[in-house]
């Protein structure tokens, strides 16, 4: 099913988080190679939005292009909620 496959991440993070490199910041991002590692999966890059309490995060204009180019990607990956979901191209979504 993954064998090969490219994935792309995206994580909605608090700003100060990101800047200060916080360890939970740190554990989500290992936890994006992790959870390619073990689906064999080539994780190409991992978007972010970072966030602050003065501003509402916006989607980066990069990666909504993503999501509208077909075959630019296998997997979407998002952490959200204290899970990893692994979205497919065709809709299937598994959580872990």
């Amino acid at each position: 099913m993954y064998k090969n496959s490219k994935a792309f991440g995206y994580i909605l993070v608090e700003k100060e988080f990101a800047e200060s490199n916080h360890e939970h910041y740190k554990q989500v991002l290992k936890g994006f190679e992790k959870v390619c590692k073990e689906r064999n999966l080539k994780l190409v890059k991992v978007y972010e939005d970072r966030f602050t309490d003065a501003n509402a995060p916006q989607p980066t204009k990069e990666f909504l292009n993503l999501l509208g180019v077909k075959g630019k990607y296998d997997y979407l990956i998002n952490f959200s909620l204290g899970h990893y979901m692994i979205m497919s191209p065709d809709g299937q979504l598994e959580i872990i």
